[in-house]
């Protein structure tokens, strides 16, 4: 029989109790020897063990990363919910580390990726791999993920479990990609701004200097404002140039 028992601090213990009855012929009890047992720290353990397998059922639920539980004893892994929103598919739960996964590693990728994990689980050192790769969804594009677990050994060094979580970057990946092209338009912006501007204001200038009531020049006034109005119409095509190379490097929300 299993109990609680108070001490004397008000604190509880728990206890176990065994016994085994003597009887007679007739099997009539005559007494009873038994042994009382403390198992506080196990049931502390055992609760302690719950908890923290209930908290990291949590952390699955509501993590973005795809939380995985690799079992070598059972070749296993459980993966939580985001696996489907990193794949698309519904298919979740437990898994032979073979399938389901592995497969849908780029095959650019796989040879890289397996030769790195095989490096850190055959290596009694390692307990902790990284590697970042592509993997293939449903409607047939392509996930940049990271993928970080820690590895769990027994006492001689072989793998018995490996924790990880797989972040899905492809959205930032796209990000960096937009701000790269963001900084080549604005790079050809400030050349645009700094040389092509400056020769139709250059001669917007040296125009304007001319048309004052002292010029006795061989070109008539009205040739000097034609040539200023094609110089202000390409310095406009210069402008709306730039604003539609501008209106390029916003990133999409």
């Amino acid at each position: 029989t299993q109990y609680r028992f108070k001490r004397a601090d008000g604190t509880y213990a728990h206890l176990i109790d065994r016994g085994m009855i003597v009887r007679d012929e007739n099997g009539k009890a005559l007494r009873m020897i038994g042994a009382t047992s403390d198992i506080s720290g196990l049931v502390n353990r055992r609760n302690a063990l719950r908890l923290a397998n209930k908290r990291f059922t949590y952390a699955m639920k509501a993590t973005q990363e795809m939380i995985w539980d690799w079992d070598f004893v059972n070749n296993t892994i459980e993966r939580s919910k985001s696996f489907e929103k990193i794949i698309g598919t519904q298919k979740v739960g437990q898994s032979s580390p073979d399938q389901s996964w592995f497969e849908k590693i780029d095959k650019n990728d796989q040879p890289r990726v397996k030769e790195s994990l095989n490096k850190a689980l055959k290596d009694p050192t390692v307990i902790k791999w990284r590697e970042e790769y592509k993997v293939s969804q449903l409607d047939g594009r392509n996930a940049y993920v990271i993928d970080r677990a820690y590895i769990i050994r027994d006492s001689k060094g072989e793998v018995i479990r490996m924790v990880g979580a797989t972040l899905d970057v492809s959205e930032s990946r796209r990000m960096l990609k937009e701000i790269k092209k963001q900084n080549r338009i604005l790079k050809e912006v400030a050349w645009e701004q700094a040389h092509v501007v400056r020769a139709p204001i250059a001669r917007l200038k040296g125009l304007l200097n001319l048309f004052d009531e002292d010029y006795n020049g061989e070109w008539e006034k009205e040739e000097i404002l034609q040539l200023i109005k094609d110089s202000t119409e390409e310095l406009d095509n210069i402008v709306i140039n730039i604003i539609r190379k501008t209106e390029g490097i916003e990133i999409d929300g």
